[in-house]
């Protein structure tokens, strides 16, 4: 990761559009995935924050196609070896575009209510055995 990030540049920006910030750090996403395979090289690496993998990963099991195209446009960033462009900024947004044809929205709400349910749960747990 940390040599993805000498090389590509990414200016608290990841390959999908988000924001890097103390609570939404760089991850390593590997296009070819280490099940099939896929090695913790740098052509098989994209930049995502946590929020864009966990995206991506809903993109993956509920839109496949968004997911494809993904994957595609980060293996177009490793072949130029370069930084992101204007250009490269503007398939970013057309492909963010395209998720929403499906109406996908940009943090998937099932994983948010997947957290947060939990935590309800566990609070009235508490709160049940206090009492």
């Amino acid at each position: 990761l940390c040599q993805l990030i000498r090389i590509y540049e990414p200016r608290n920006i990841d390959w999908m559009g988000y924001k890097i910030t103390k609570s939404n750090p760089y991850t390593y996403h590997h296009i070819v995935e280490r099940r099939y395979g896929g090695k913790l090289t740098i052509e098989n690496g994209a930049i995502l924050s946590r929020k864009a993998h966990d995206h991506l990963n809903y993109l993956e099991v509920y839109v496949p196609e968004a997911y494809d195209d993904w994957q595609r446009f980060f293996r177009y960033i490793n072949a130029k070896g370069t930084p992101l462009t204007k250009e490269d900024y503007e398939i970013i947004k057309l492909i963010t575009y395209y998720e929403t044809k499906y109406k996908v929205r940009r943090t998937p709400r099932k994983l948010e209510g997947y957290k947060q349910k939990k935590k309800v749960k566990k609070r009235r747990y508490q709160k049940e055995r206090v009492q």
